[in-house]
């Protein structure tokens, strides 16, 4: 619940958006890597999934712009050198669990993990 008094509703509303495009962007990335890449179908496991709604969704990542924008972000990938294995919460929420595997490994003396 927001307080009545700080409560901004275009900035939620603009959060929120932000937030179910990142998920919807996530789980259309994970449909075409686990199942279309694979030649597999989602509807064992997404039964919200109708034929006609993965139809559309394998054409649209059948054109010649998607495979081409595809390629593009696969050869900029393949130039990083230092890979990041931080997931979607990111280093500002990973600074409290490794501030607590330092103080683990102090408090047994052993070398610092990180």
């Amino acid at each position: 619940m927001y307080p009545a008094d700080g409560y901004d509703s275009d900035k939620c509303k603009g959060h929120t958006l932000y937030v179910v495009g990142k998920a919807l962007r996530n789980f259309g990335s994970m449909l075409n890597k686990e199942y279309m890449e694979k030649w597999k179908t989602p509807f064992e496991d997404y039964s919200f999934i109708t034929h006609d709604i993965w139809e559309e969704f394998v054409m649209k990542h059948q054109t010649k712009e998607a495979k081409g924008k595809g390629e593009k972000f696969s050869e900029l990938t393949k130039r990083n050198q230092l890979h990041h294995h931080l997931g979607m919460i990111g280093y500002a929420a990973k600074k409290e669990q490794w501030w607590w595997e330092e103080r683990e490994a102090a408090e047994a003396r052993q070398p610092n993990p990180l």
